[in-house]
Parts: C-alpha cells; structure tokens; sequence
C-alpha cells in the first residue's frame, strides 16, 4: 500500500516537511521502497532475511571478540541474569525482545566501535519482526543448543576467539529457525481456503552458505 506524504501530514497535524524526512529516514532503512514521489511498505523476502542474520553474525561476532576481554564482572553478571530471563517459561514476546536487546546492547557497549555499534542497532531493528514471528509461533525465544544463557557462560572465559565462534553459531542457528518459522507462515497464509499448507524446507548452514535440509 503506497503511503501519501500529505495524509500522513495531516494526520498528525504537521507540515510535509518532517514527514518527507522522516520517509527518507525509513528508505535509507530498508523499511521503505521509493519511486519517484511513491513511498511503499518494503516486503522483506527469504533472501533478505538471510542477508540480514549473516550480516549480525559477522558483525556481531566480531563485537563479541571484542568484548570479551574487555567486558567487567558486573556486565558478565548483568548478562547471566538477562540469559536466565529470556529462558524463563512464563517470558512475554514484549519482555523477551527488550531483554534480547539489552543483552546486544551489553556486549556492544564494550567494543568502542561506534560506527559498529549503530550497524548493528539498525541489523537487529530489521530483524526484530523475524523474532517476533518465532516467539508467536512456538511460544519460545530461544534455540535449543543456542540460549543467550550459553552465550553469556562463554563470555565469562574472556576468550575473543571462542566469544567470536560461539556468537556466530548462536546467530546462524537463529537465522535457520526463523527463517523456517517464516516460510511456515507465509506457506500457511497462503493456504488459507485453499486446503492444507505445503510443509516448509528447513535451513540449515554450512560454513559459506545456507542449503535446505534434505
């Protein structure tokens, strides 16, 4: 559905101004696609799913390694709580996401690396509706074999290169269940009236490259 700069002004009583700004904002984003002065809703596809969670495990693997010589008890400590939050049983998707967040946002914090760190803010902004999709469908945040609790006990060894790996995996293995959560859905919207959906490939990665489970 195309957005109109002047109902989006007149909506909430501004002038064109900001809200061109803003539009342009949301292009450079990638929430937005732009032709001429036509403004559309992106449609993220598989592909750029795949892009995204490879691009976080590169750069956020290397904000790990980073890190982990670096990161204070009190951060490792900070990180174990929010591991244990995200594993609780009773977590909402709201609660869930805020503390996936603030566990990235940890371990960035350490790196000194600003122009890293706002990469990664704007990957993990385009991931979080992937991550949303996950949680509502099977009522968990995390990966089996791949919990932020895991991830945390790695980094309290302090060794970058064991931090860069484990960060990496925890990443990858993410990206393949999402992006099976996500084909499950689309498959089954797509169904609707039309009998049962077709079952989905399942992704798994392969060092360099990502392949459907046979």
């Amino acid at each position: 559905m195309p957005i109109h700069q002047q109902q989006v002004a007149d909506a909430l009583g501004v002038s064109r101004i900001p809200v061109r700004d803003a539009l342009k904002h949301l292009v450079a984003e990638g929430f937005l696609t732009s032709s001429g002065n036509r403004h559309i809703v992106t449609v993220i596809s598989p592909e750029d799913i795949h892009e995204i969670f490879l691009m976080r495990s590169a750069l956020e693997g290397l904000s790990a390694r980073v890190a982990a010589t670096r990161m204070t008890d009190e951060a490792l400590a900070q990180l174990m709580r929010l591991g244990q939050r995200m594993a609780s049983p009773d977590v909402t998707s709201d609660e869930w996401v805020a503390y996936h967040e603030e566990f990235h946002k940890i371990i960035q914090s350490f790196c000194d690396m600003p122009r890293l760190q706002l990469e990664m803010l704007r990957l993990r902004t385009a991931a979080e509706h992937y991550l949303r999709v996950f949680f509502a469908k099977y009522h968990v945040g995390e990966v089996r074999g791949h919990e932020h609790l895991l991830l945390a006990e790695v980094l309290q060894r302090r060794d970058g290169e064991l931090a860069e790996r484990s960060m990496r995996a925890h990443i990858e293995a993410a990206l393949s269940e999402i992006a099976r959560a996500v084909e499950v859905e689309k498959n089954a919207s797509t169904a609707e009236g039309k009998g049962s959906a077709p079952s989905a490939q399942r992704l798994v990665i392969q060092p360099g490259r990502l392949l459907p489970a046979t």
